[in-house]
């Protein structure tokens, strides 16, 4: 699945990604999706994240906005 996700580090620096996580990891519990974005922003970010700012979404739906811009939700 695709996701968004913003939030801040603990010197209120702003950081927007966009990634990707494969459907097909191994992992022995199934994980939720907050569970997996969580554990890849500890594994990138760790201690600087300030995990009260962290807002995501799942990308995958399209939405129109005008005649040349859509936008991936």
């Amino acid at each position: 699945m695709k996701y968004v996700v913003t939030f801040e580090l603990f010197d209120e620096t702003e950081i927007g990604l966009l990634f990707e996580i494969e459907e097909t990891i191994n992992r022995p519990n199934d994980p939720d999706n907050e569970t997996l974005i969580f554990d890849y922003l500890y594994k990138n970010y760790g201690n600087v994240l300030n995990p009260h700012t962290i807002k995501w979404h799942v990308l995958n739906d399209i939405v129109y906005i005008g005649e040349d811009y859509c936008v991936e939700i």
